[in-house]
């Protein structure tokens, strides 16, 4: 893509994807395991686990987390509520029901 407007846009992704890989090979391992097929697995040990890796933030940090101020002034709950409401409006604009 090159400088085309948006071209950086997919670098903000690669954070999701890490964590969603990270889970998945988590469950899939804690499965093998138990001997259990990934579905079946116990949702609150796999979150346990995730825990335990610092692959989740437990929610009380999360809590604190929210409310760091960031350069712009806005904190991070109301720096990302800003993006999704920018994303829906986005693609509402598009026809695109969200």
């Amino acid at each position: 893509m090159g400088l085309q407007l948006g071209s950086f846009n997919n670098l903000k992704d690669i954070p999701t994807m890490w964590t969603t890989g990270e889970a998945a090979g988590t469950a899939l391992a804690l499965s093998i395991r138990k001997g259990v097929q990934p579905r079946h697995l116990d949702v609150k040990e796999l979150q346990k686990q995730l825990l335990n890796q610092g692959a989740l933030v437990p929610p009380e940090k999360a809590k604190e987390l929210e409310e760091v101020k960031l350069p712009s002034g806005k904190t991070v709950k109301e720096f990302y509520e800003s993006l999704l409401s920018d994303m829906r409006n986005y693609w509402r604009s598009r026809g695109e029901d969200v």
